[in-house]
């Protein structure tokens, strides 16, 4: 019998229930429509200063190389439509959790993902707060889309960092009981995303978010330590990281003008976006990847609470 196409892609990743179609033309179709809708309305209202009496971002909101276009209804275009590679990747990550909660044989599947869509919807509703955050925040230069930006980092990074925790912890025995850790840890994971949204947002970003982000790879590079013979696809953890610190480079080279022409299209903070949007999808298809039946065995399957 001839295999599906990309059914080798499928299985690498446990997509039993799952079509290519769910996992890249779905969420592809959505972006274009959106895209295509948000780029009428930029049309529009071009010349529409549609954020005049808002109250304006401050810090380094100005500082990005891009040229700010006040009095236009896109301040910066081209810092604000790279934000469509966020919405690609969330909508992604949303289909898959969909397509894995109507698996009613989730739990006979050997990955955590896949066993436990709470993580995926978690992680692909954070991505989508950013998007919405990072792309009216460059089109407006306004207080309340830079707050939702910058709560939307800290949303995604959370969602990752509960569960790397997670794979550390993945069940507690009580009482001659054993259970999944998977929901305490994704209510714990919302209570820090509100304490980021109500207080700790105020904090300076560029000192915040760096020690954020070294928390998550020191709490990671111990999981990988504790959670051996996993067996996940190595390069996409390797194309995340890249990603991310070539961004991230991109990035500093923007705001200190190293490399700057304020009225192109090509951006560097644009680009951060994409290189960012391409580790989202890449270290979450890393996890996605992982075999756990290698290390933790067939019984853990039979002895977790069901959602």
């Amino acid at each position: 019998m001839q295999a599906r196409p990309g059914q080798k892609f499928l299985d690498s990743f446990f997509f039993h229930n799952h079509r290519m179609r769910n996992i890249i033309s779905v969420p592809f179709a959505i972006t274009l429509i959106c895209s295509s809708l948000l780029a009428l309305l930029a049309i529009e209202f071009r010349f529409n200063p549609l954020w005049i009496n808002w109250e304006q971002a401050t810090g380094n909101a100005t500082h990005f190389c891009e040229l700010n276009r006040f009095g236009f209804a896109i301040v910066q275009p081209s810092n604000t439509w790279s934000n469509l590679g966020f919405l690609f990747a969330a909508l992604i990550i949303l289909s898959i959790a969909i397509k894995d909660h109507q698996h009613k044989d989730r739990l006979s599947v050997s990955n955590y993902l896949a066993n436990y869509p709470g993580f995926s919807f978690l992680f692909g509703f954070s991505v989508l707060y950013m998007f919405i955050g990072s792309f009216f925040y460059h089109a407006s230069l306004t207080r309340v889309f830079q707050k939702m930006d910058q709560v939307g980092m800290y949303f995604v990074m959370t969602a990752l960092l509960g569960f790397v925790v997670y794979r550390m912890m993945p069940k507690i025995t009580f009482r001659g009981k054993t259970f999944s850790t998977h929901k305490p840890i994704i209510v714990v994971a919302i209570i820090i995303d509100l304490i980021f949204n109500f207080f700790l947002w105020k904090i300076n970003i560029n000192i915040l978010f760096p020690t954020f982000v070294i928390v998550f790879f020191a709490i990671n590079i111990l999981s990988i330590q504790v959670v051996k013979d996993s067996r996940p696809i190595g390069k996409y953890l390797h194309l995340g990281i890249v990603s991310f610190l070539t961004g991230a480079t991109i990035w500093i080279m923007d705001m200190f003008d190293v490399i700057c022409i304020p009225t192109s299209v090509f951006q560097g903070h644009a680009l951060w976006h994409l290189f960012d949007a391409t580790a989202i999808i890449a270290i979450y298809f890393y996890f996605r990847s992982e075999n756990y039946r290698g290390f933790f065995g067939t019984e853990e399957v039979s002895t977790v609470e069901n959602e």
